[in-house]
């Protein structure tokens, strides 16, 4: 197995952190097929790793909301979106 350390961004940001999937803590590089994703929800976001088997399961988006903390998802506020009512038989 091979693990592997981030050397840094343009700030800094992250050096010297493991890369290990964000969601089952999977550390061998080998199988960390998406590596330091942003990921920005309003106008902060960070940087997320995921191993292949959790990139690939069927749960992903649900395991990645539950980890950011909106386990009912993310919607905007009433205030930003214009709703229509439109017909169903479409």
């Amino acid at each position: 197995m091979k693990t592997a350390k981030y050397k840094g961004g343009m700030f800094g940001d992250g050096e010297g952190d493991v890369l290990s999937c964000n969601l089952c803590g999977e550390i061998d590089y080998e199988k960390l097929i998406v590596q330091r994703l942003g990921i920005a929800i309003g106008m902060s976001g960070e940087d997320y790793t995921f191993c292949d088997k959790c990139w690939d399961g069927k749960n992903l988006g649900k395991r990645l909301l539950q980890r950011l903390g909106y386990p009912d998802g993310i919607r905007l506020n009433y205030d930003c979106v214009d709703i229509t009512e439109v017909d169903s038989e479409r």
